[in-house]
């Protein structure tokens, strides 16, 4: 029985800091500025290819994955303030 409630708290324990992490990420993505904020829509949310996002920016692919490891650099320093 001991073995089961520590299952269960370890669950809720995940589960709890699953939930922290979600919000952290939302922050973050918050203090992206609109067009970065549209590109990850796109790409993580919409499961939009490189391609597609350069058309509907009307940039090319190389421009996005520049753009996308600008965010993804951004990301990570507020995230790690955190």
């Amino acid at each position: 029985r001991r073995q089961r409630q520590m299952c269960i708290r370890d669950r809720f324990i995940e589960s709890e800091r699953q939930a922290e992490i979600k919000k952290q990420v939302h922050k973050a993505l918050r203090q992206l500025n609109p067009r970065q904020q549209a590109m990850v829509q796109m790409v993580f949310f919409e499961d939009k290819s490189q391609d597609e996002v350069a058309e509907y920016f009307g940039i090319n692919k190389q421009a996005v994955s520049n753009a996308m490891q600008r965010i993804y650099a951004a990301l990570k320093k507020i995230l790690e303030k955190n």
